[in-house]
């Protein structure tokens, strides 16, 4: 087949940043059989070692996200911009395929053809909710996520950076390394965190008052075990 070489999907490039201590990076996969590009989400700890996400579904390819024309698509070769609540990145793209642009490379009409190549390639601005790029997701049956053991000294806020439908929610509750709960200082008396609700940075209050700021008993290490209904957890963060 023209074009097809070696492997039938290849990676052309990637375009890394760093997030929050963790590699992120927008693959160029390509795709010899029809000579369209698309972005895959990658993961890494060391800039050297990367991961595609499991469900290998592309990030960006023509027709997603919503609006998105184009079989070239390929990122700016800088981190995404925070303005507010959101990231802003740029993607270059074409309206045509990767073989039909080799062949535009020789031939008569070589040269205007190029020409029309170059004009028709478009620059789109997309935008994501801040550190949003992966989610952990729960439908109708309640679903539940422990986290590692988090040295978090001292105690604060803890945020949520979540999306919950109606009729949804998201309880936390507080444990000990060992995954045993923690009851001091009211981190027993957690409400449900219930929906419709759309936010980055949630304050998860608890106890009488409500009260926000965590003081956490000297245990060592705590986890955090969420469970969930009708939501998306994209992350958490303390204050």
């Amino acid at each position: 087949m023209r074009g097809q070489r070696g492997r039938i999907i290849q990676f052309q490039g990637l375009t890394p940043w760093i997030s929050n201590g963790c590699y992120l990076g927008l693959t160029w996969t390509y795709d010899s059989r029809i000579g369209n590009f698309e972005l895959d989400l990658v993961h890494g700890r060391d800039g050297i070692h990367w991961q595609r996400e499991p469900l290998r579904k592309p990030l960006i390819k023509d027709g997603r996200p919503d609006g998105f024309r184009g079989r070239l698509p390929v990122p700016n070769g800088s981190p995404p911009v925070v303005v507010g609540d959101e990231e802003f990145f740029y993607v270059s793209t074409s309206p045509h395929g990767h073989h039909e642009i080799s062949l535009a490379d020789t031939g008569e009409g070589s040269e205007a053809r190029r020409r029309e190549l170059l004009e028709t390639t478009s620059i789109y601005l997309l935008a994501i909710k801040r550190d949003r790029w992966v989610s952990y997701d729960a439908g109708e049956r309640e679903g539940e996520l422990l986290t590692r053991p988090i040295a978090w000294e001292g105690g604060g806020s803890l945020c949520l950076n979540a999306q919950i439908e109606a009729g949804g929610h998201i309880r936390v509750e507080v444990e000990d390394q060992w995954s045993r709960p923690v009851k001091d200082f009211h981190l027993d008396e957690i409400p449900p965190v219930t929906g419709p609700l759309d936010a980055v940075d949630h304050v998860v209050p608890f106890g009488p008052g409500p009260k926000t700021i965590m003081i956490l008993p000297q245990v060592g290490p705590v986890r955090f075990r969420f469970w969930m209904k009708k939501a998306k957890l994209f992350g958490w963060s303390f204050s």
